[in-house]
């Protein structure tokens, strides 16, 4: 088999990948490839399709600097804005007809004496390279929890990062495993349908809340007919994720007042929407926030407050054919369980 030779083998067609795509395009690359395991550009935006998906930071700064969208709905955008998005952008910046789908790469390796990376593929073809970029992401990796009995399990099991679009959960018994941020946005929208919802947590999160709203078509109109009023936008939204990070994550310790200021906010949004004491214990974190990632939520802690949701923290013992049997011994019948 003979191997193929190119300027530069891309992996992952997500906007990572895009975006190194489009800047090498710029610089007069043509000759480069981008191989995509799934079957569609977009990365986690392709492959993620669970209710209630959006972007965690503004949608103003969750864009290309080069490509800004006018016509965003709503500050944090639903996933399928963003994969919309990533469509146009591949079109417009003619990077679509470089994507190889359904393309698995298995290794590479540089080559000292040819100067050239040597990239393996699952169908046992090799492709050449001078340059080499990884650009896979680390959001489209489904991770199944080694839960004794998981495999036993007789209901339907349902992984957000491979969602079931046919399956209905209308009327169904439902245990969802972990309270990280897919959970937060998705707890929200199982408990408008499903007849009972479990959720088993082993660490709480900190949950502030989201300040999302729409945009309406006449300030998308303004942003599309003077492109600054958006410019100013995204300086805004820049600086303040800037900020946040630098003061949050890279230099808490100096910054205490401030983190604990953003904790006193959690923890008065988290006491206006849940009155019951010891659930609210339940829901609070024993760890500062900016340990784990925290997330953002206007619905999260209200949906504990609903007859059909229940919380349960004494872990998970083991997974039986019909349920869910908790560490403290108590059995919960289930019909359905979500990753």
């Amino acid at each position: 088999m003979s191997t193929e030779l190119f300027d530069v083998v891309i992996v992952g067609a997500g906007f990572g990948g895009m975006g190194a795509a489009i800047e090498l395009k710029k610089l007069g690359y043509d000759n480069i490839v981008l191989l995509e395991r799934e079957d569609d550009l977009g990365g986690t935006w392709h492959v993620n399709r669970y209710p209630g998906l959006a972007v965690d930071i503004p949608s103003t700064t969750y864009s290309y600097w080069f490509e800004p969208n006018p016509h965003w709905t709503r500050l944090f955008a639903t996933g399928s804005e963003l994969k919309r998005y990533a469509e146009h952008v591949a079109d417009k910046y003619d990077v679509r007809r470089h994507m190889r789908f359904n393309t698995t790469v298995e290794g590479a390796r540089w080559d000292d004496e040819a100067q050239r990376w040597q990239v393996s593929l699952a169908d046992g073809a090799t492709l050449s390279a001078r340059y080499l970029i990884t650009a896979t992401g680390f959001l489209s990796q489904p991770h199944t929890p080694d839960i004794p009995g998981i495999a036993g399990f007789q209901g339907k099991v349902v992984h957000t990062t491979a969602w079931d679009d046919s399956y209905d959960f209308a009327g169904r018994r439902v245990g969802l495993i972990g309270t990280g941020a897919t959970a937060v946005q998705l707890i929200p929208e199982l408990a408008k349908t499903v007849a009972d919802l479990t959720v088993y947590q082993r660490t709480p999160i900190w949950v502030a809340p989201k300040l999302d709203f729409n945009i309406s078509p006449f300030i998308q109109r303004i942003f599309a007919r003077v492109p600054l009023t958006q410019r100013a936008v995204r300086w805004v939204t820049d600086n303040m994720l800037g900020f946040m990070t630098f003061v949050g994550v890279l230099n808490f310790p100096y910054f205490r007042r401030l983190s604990v200021a953003a904790m006193d906010l959690c923890k008065i949004h988290r006491f206006v929407q849940i009155r019951d004491k010891e659930l609210r214990a339940k829901l609070t974190p024993s760890y500062d926030i900016g340990c784990k990632r925290p997330s953002w939520s206007n619905d999260y802690y209200r949906s504990f407050t609903k007859p059909n949701v229940h919380l349960e923290t004494a872990g998970i013992e083991r997974i039986e054919p019909d349920g869910i049997v908790g560490c403290d011994g108590r059995k919960t019948e289930i019909a359905t369980v979500v990753l």
